[in-house]
């Protein structure tokens, strides 16, 4: 091989190993980007691993507050966390919906985790707060209220879990009428918001709707009873069979 051809061969190949060191180096950089850990963390959330997806939004939200499909993300994964189950929910309303007899809201309690602790209270919570921040569209609505229709059937499970078997227990009346005033009038709120959120202007979800129609008919059982909101609450749950 000439020398001139030799010059061309060894400046080639300095220049292929500085664009695959470059490469290198971006590929690295692109691991901690926003797109890289956006996706990392939806990887996460479909793999259900929620308080990993909630770590890594919660970093991306500090470094881009105003980001929307971060905030997005990031209220997905703490309902996710708190316990919200979309398809289950769904699920368990469409049963609901096809027997008048069921128990509209036992249904939906089976759809929680077991038992339900103090973090799921303070997830969904958090996922109310961070769908309020940023809702704007008929999809957010709709996950605004998924997210406070969670919190108030967390808080009555939390109230109906006998905590010797970790089974709901309502069976037992004491343990319905001993549902504290603020538990039950979180459980109306909550039902309250979300109906609204669904409705029209917002999630606009349609009358015949699953969801909307076991909500709507849990409300409608509440609001039929008299007294306090906590008392009709309470006389609610005791006329419901719980089988």
């Amino acid at each position: 091989m000439n020398r001139k051809r030799l010059t061309w061969v060894v400046l080639l190949t300095l220049l292929a190993v500085g664009l695959s060191g470059c490469n290198a180096f971006e590929s690295m950089s692109d691991k901690n980007s926003r797109e890289a850990r956006l996706e990392e963390a939806r990887i996460a959330m479909d793999q259900g691993d929620y308080t990993t997806a909630v770590g890594l939004l919660d970093a991306l939200h500090a470094s881009y507050p105003a980001d929307v499909e971060i905030s997005r993300a990031r209220a997905s994964a703490l309902a996710g966390r708190s316990g919200l189950d979309l398809l289950g929910l769904a699920a368990q309303a469409a049963t609901a919906a096809d027997n008048a007899s069921i128990n509209q809201i036992n249904q939906l309690l089976k759809t929680l985790p077991n038992p339900v602790t103090d973090a799921h209270l303070a997830d969904a919570q958090s996922a109310i707060d961070a769908w309020k921040a940023i809702a704007s569209t008929p999809n957010d609505f709709y996950s605004l209220a998924l997210a406070q229709a969670t919190l108030g059937l967390l808080t009555l499970d939390k109230d109906l879990v006998n905590p010797a078997t970790g089974l709901i227990d309502a069976t037992a009346s004491s343990r319905i009428f001993s549902i504290s005033d603020t538990h039950a009038e979180t459980l109306y709120a909550s039902i309250t918001d979300a109906l609204v959120n669904l409705g029209p202007g917002k999630a606009g979800l349609a009358t015949d709707s699953d969801v909307l129609k076991s909500l709507g008919d849990i409300k409608s059982g509440i609001d039929a009873r008299s007294g306090t909101v906590a008392e009709k609450v309470r006389a609610y749950l005791s006329s419901q069979s719980w089988i």
